[in-house]
């Protein structure tokens, strides 16, 4: 079976305990200019474990049998 990959989103999550997408874009650039801050502050978060910003990788379904 073939690995694929799939589509990267980027969110912000909420700061309370559920912690819910307050905003999904498909670059850290796009979710920037959402949230009025910047692409370096949302990368930099990510790579050191914050909960506010997140990466997720989501199957694409094209290629599911």
């Amino acid at each position: 079976m073939k690995k694929t990959k799939g589509t990267v989103l980027y969110m912000m999550l909420s700061s309370d305990e559920y912690e819910l997408p307050v905003a999904v874009a498909a670059s850290p650039t796009e979710l920037a200019r959402m949230t009025g801050t910047t692409r370096s502050n949302i990368l930099s978060s990510i790579s050191h474990g914050y909960k506010r910003f997140c990466k997720v990788e989501v199957e694409d379904d094209n290629d599911a049998t």
